[in-house]
């Protein structure tokens, strides 16, 4: 729906390709800050996203970098470009880059240093996936999924019991508050795993029956027995031991699970214009915003 400063309204649908086109007199002729544009791109980032939903990435592709033509700090086309590369192979790199540029424009977004960290795992380069996390948690300090991943890391990777207890007891503490995060079984596993590795057994089985309140036989079924197989001596302790556990258990929840994993989905939702009517002069001024989504990704990690 458009707004004229007559205060008439007149509706009108516009397909991606006649947006395109749209766009593209805009840039020819210079005037691409007018508020009618302004309404056109995010329109067509939405339309980018659900085409990205659908899976028609070469299309969300071109959508976007369109958009970028006529607005370079528009923040969410990078992430959907970036979910693109992801989605296709050998484009880690070309991902990483979208996404650096997204959060350089907009930092306060958790849930893409945690993107941002998974693809350097991917690439094997684990002091970068722990460096973007701790620099999503300066904006972010209280998000379950930066503390959640930093524990995972400083324990399976980096094998520090201690840092992992300080950022996964975060977690713990955020999801008592939030009680939204798929993640919480793993998390009570991860915290009863180190603390058993710094010697408290009895800490430690407090977790298994914590996950037994849970309703998750499994997992606490195998942490017991490593508590008491190992008794806090991690000299002889096979960390891939628990970490196959981990995964075991991870496939285990998207097999029982019907709903589709998030990371098929954008890491910023564009929800479109939100339009608020202004009276002034005789005039109809129209101000945009968008409504950001940032609420991690359980699913996907790690």
């Amino acid at each position: 729906m458009w707004y004229y400063g007559n205060g008439r309204r007149k509706e009108e649908k516009r397909p991606a390709e006649v947006g395109l086109i749209v766009l593209s007199l805009g840039i020819n002729s210079g005037r691409t800050q007018d508020v009618g544009t302004r309404l056109l791109v995010y329109q067509l980032a939405k339309k980018a996203e659900s085409l990205f939903q659908q899976g028609n990435y070469a299309e969300a592709e071109d959508i976007c970098k369109k958009i970028l033509e006529v607005n370079p700090q528009f923040h969410p086309a990078y992430n959907i470009l970036g979910n693109i590369c992801i989605k296709e192979k050998e484009r880690e790199k070309e991902a990483l880059s979208y996404f650096k540029k997204s959060i350089s424009i907009y930092p306060r977004q958790a849930s893409v240093y945690v993107v941002i960290s998974l693809l350097y795992r991917k690439l094997n380069n684990l002091a970068e996936a722990i460096s973007y996390l701790q620099q999503g948690l300066k904006y972010s300090p209280h998000n379950f999924q930066l503390n959640f991943n930093l524990g995972f890391l400083y324990l399976s990777q980096k094998h520090d019991p201690y840092k992992a207890i300080h950022f996964l007891q975060i977690a713990e503490k955020i999801d008592r508050v939030t009680k939204k995060n798929s993640d919480n079984d793993k998390l009570l596993y991860l915290l009863g795993i180190s603390h058993m590795l710094t010697g408290n057994q009895f800490l430690a089985l407090e977790y298994v029956t914590k996950l037994r309140e849970a309703k998750n036989e499994y997992l606490a079924t195998k942490l017991e027995a490593l508590i008491r197989e190992y008794g806090g001596q991690n000299t002889s302790f096979n960390m891939s031991e628990v970490m196959e556990i981990y995964h075991k258990e991870d496939k285990e929840e998207k097999l029982k699970s019907n709903e589709p994993s998030s990371s098929t989905k954008s890491h910023l939702t564009v929800d479109g214009p939100v339009r608020r009517e202004i009276k002034g002069k005789g005039k109809l001024i129209i101000k945009t915003r968008i409504k950001k989504k940032d609420k991690g990704l359980p699913g996907i990690i790690p």
